[in-house]
């Protein structure tokens, strides 16, 4: 006689093949603290995640030699360090009003100038690279809140006066990039004159510009 089959109510059953369960618990770490749990003990960490001792101690020692935990030996807490991952998704947002698109439209002016089938050819990678974008952070940022995640708090003082900067300088130069580009252009021109390549004369003069 056949056995009859199963399903298992075990959510990890469900998980698929590529999923790497021990980087979701060095996650679940980093989100065990938050504005009401600034410092944690090992053994608060272990019960906040439901970890073993031994696997949340090896998670924490291993975050703070990568620099984002820090620990006097008994009391842990997160590093400025863990913002990095934060802004590595903010400084890639390519859209309007945002430096890194500013980037992108002076890559794409000059390689027009140069090339204008590379360039247009090149464009819509900007534009699907800015819906994908925007759909993954209505994905991620948007709708209902998922039962694992129902119990993380928003960013406490500290974590908002270290982000503020960073955000308000992705904003500024995204409006306004002349100050750093006339700190690249020097640079710039230099190479230029070293390698032998020249850019062509403008079309519009300065003049007919302002007028």
């Amino acid at each position: 006689m056949r056995p009859s089959s199963s399903t298992s109510d075990d959510p990890e059953d469900a998980r698929a093949p590529h999923f790497v369960q021990s980087l979701e618990r060095g996650l679940a770490v980093i989100r065990a603290f938050d504005e009401h749990n600034v410092e944690l003990t090992l053994s608060d960490v272990a019960r906040s995640t439901g970890l073993t001792r031994a696997a949340a101690r090896r998670f924490l020692l291993t975050l703070a030699d990568l620099g984002y935990v820090r620990t006097d030996g008994r009391w842990f807490s997160l590093s400025p360090r863990v913002l990095e991952l934060g802004y590595a998704y903010l400084s890639s947002l390519s859209l309007p009003g945002l430096s890194p698109f500013v980037s992108e439209l002076l890559v794409m002016v000059g390689a027009f100038v140069h090339s204008p089938w590379a360039a247009v050819f090149a464009v819509p990678g900007i534009v699907l690279a800015a819906i994908y974008i925007l759909w993954m952070y209505q994905r991620t940022m948007t709708g209902p809140v998922r039962e694992g995640v129902v119990g993380m708090r928003d960013l406490n003082l500290r974590e908002i006066s270290a982000l503020a900067p960073l955000l308000l300088l992705i904003v500024v130069l995204g409006f306004f990039p002349q100050p750093l580009l006339d700190v690249i252009n020097p640079a710039v021109k230099h190479t230029m004159s070293e390698v032998g390549a020249t850019d062509p004369p403008p079309s519009v003069t300065e003049s007919e510009a302002r007028e």
